[in-house]
């Protein structure tokens, strides 16, 4: 033990005179800098960072087997108009941003996604459930009459959230 230890009863007022790697803390601002910190909190470095990204999301894959089949079932729930087929790979389901793209792209032993992928906002939650169960979605529990999850027509989770 580190003889600076033994001259303290209570371990939360000691302070190692040297500090590991480890407990070193690195720590955002919003001048895009980054600080590492020790500790104690005290600046031992700071680092200038680029955006890479406008700070927006521009699409989002949602990973299904059958495009025809998933382009109904959202068009439906989306209100929109079916793009006349035959379809590729991949669709655009033309909403706004972010952009939701069906990709049928799928690797081998596909298996849909277990967690919400995102969240629809919407100011009727009773009619999007009801939409959601008519187009063949399965929609799980409702919560507090504010959000549910569900999922599409291949079991991927999506979540509604009520405005």
């Amino acid at each position: 033990m580190d003889s600076d230890a033994k001259k303290y009863n209570d371990s939360d007022l000691y302070q190692p005179s040297m500090i590991p790697k480890a407990l070193k803390v690195i720590h955002g601002s919003k001048d895009n800098s980054l600080q590492l910190l020790d500790v104690g909190g005290r600046e031992t470095m700071t680092q200038e960072t680029k955006a890479v990204s406008d700070n927006r999301i521009h699409f989002v894959f949602v990973p299904v087997k059958d495009m025809e089949r998933a382009v109904k079932f959202y068009s439906a729930i989306l209100g929109l108009t079916i793009k006349p087929g035959p379809y590729g790979s991949l669709y655009n389901l033309d909403i706004a941003s972010p952009n939701i793209v069906l990709d049928s792209n799928l690797e081998e032993g596909f298996e849909p996604c277990k967690h919400p992928l995102f969240s629809f906002k919407v100011s009727r939650l009773e009619e999007a459930r009801t939409a959601i169960q008519h187009a063949g979605g399965n929609v799980k529990d409702v919560v507090d009459n504010s959000f549910f999850v569900f999922e599409d027509l291949d079991g991927n989770r999506l979540m509604i959230v009520n405005n």
